[in-house]
């Protein structure tokens, strides 16, 4: 089993900002005046213990990071591992919500098909089957280990 290593606020916020090249102001700009530089500066520095930090803050620093704000807010409750499964979820969550309702419907048409997709799939592993090139269900020969 995969030990889960939980990355602080801090920690967090310095690897965003490394992996976007992000510099401080820049956080604070993208912002929109939600969160100064230097309070971004005092996360980093664990100078503010995150537990402490408002919502309001973490939406902020979201904004600033251009993260979605469940994974801010989880990471600075200590409740979110560093498994990019939870974080890929928490990023389709995000852009489920950034969707326009009209677009919604979509969206979610889209995921049912490669739900079935991926159900049709599995169903033929374990038939032992697979479509060729021209669309034809096939046996398939297991290979001897």
């Amino acid at each position: 089993m995969a030990e889960h290593i939980r990355e602080d606020l801090a920690d967090f916020v310095k690897r965003v900002r490394a992996q976007k090249g992000f510099s401080l102001k820049l956080v604070e700009d993208q912002s929109n005046g939600r969160i100064d530089k230097s309070y971004v500066n005092q996360i980093e520095n664990r100078a503010v213990l995150s537990e402490s930090i408002s919502l309001k803050k973490l939406s902020g620093l979201a904004e600033g990071l251009q993260e979605p704000e469940e994974v801010v807010v989880a990471v600075a409750r200590g409740k979110l591992p560093s498994d990019i499964k939870d974080l890929r979820e928490l990023k389709l969550i995000e852009d489920w919500r950034s969707l326009p309702p009209s677009q919604r419907d979509d969206a979610e048409a889209f995921m049912q098909l490669l739900k079935l997709k991926a159900a049709r799939l599995n169903e033929n592993r374990r038939a032992g089957t697979q479509k060729n090139s021209d669309g034809v269900t096939q046996k398939v020969k297991k290979k001897r280990a």
